[in-house]
């Protein structure tokens, strides 16, 4: 149980030094983390730490090394079952692939998120899948094609009232006013 425990609080503290943009010392708690949890055998927190490492391979513009972890938790949490988890990734998956200009994988991914999202009502997630392919089809510059995701999006998290409601709101005005 303490290992347990410790394994959660060196993740935790990964996560402060990645917010405080110190990725080498995060890496450094992850990786502690990793150890216990592996020896612990807990599957379901290893998928966390491939996708937090992940988007440090992100934030280093290291996308090829960022996509081998996302893919990594990606298949922890579908030997889980773990749909929620996997709609999440799918956007991840995505959103990486929209940095990288891989407008087709991007596309691919966040479509993946929504057949997932919809039958199991992840709003979050179907709201976050719509917001991505909002920002894929402005992009594209297909504006009308954006405005129908930014207005789907919008409606879902008008309903769970979330900050993210603005960041659609302010997306919408842009294209109108473009």
């Amino acid at each position: 149980e303490h290992r347990y425990n410790l394994a959660c609080d060196y993740f935790d503290i990964g996560l402060v030094f990645t917010n405080k943009d110190d990725f080498n010392t995060a890496k450094e708690f992850y990786t502690k983390s990793l150890q216990l949890f592996e020896r612990l055998k807990l599957k379901s927190e290893l998928s966390d730490y491939y996708f937090n490492l992940g988007e440090i391979c992100a934030f280093e513009k290291q996308y090829r090394k960022a996509l081998d972890f996302y893919m990594q938790g990606l298949k922890i949490d579908q030997a889980q079952g773990n749909k929620p988890s996997i709609a999440s990734d799918y956007n991840m998956i995505g959103e990486l692939h929209l940095e990288m200009d891989n407008l087709e994988a991007a596309e691919e991914s966040f479509n993946d998120s929504v057949l997932i999202s919809k039958p199991i009502s992840a709003s979050l997630e179907l709201a976050s899948a719509y917001y991505n392919l909002g920002l894929l089809h402005k992009k594209r510059a297909q504006k009308n094609k954006a405005k129908e995701y930014f207005m789907q999006a919008q409606e879902i998290y008008s309903r769970i009232d979330t900050l993210d409601f603005q960041k659609v709101k302010k997306e919408l005005l842009e294209l109108s006013n473009s």
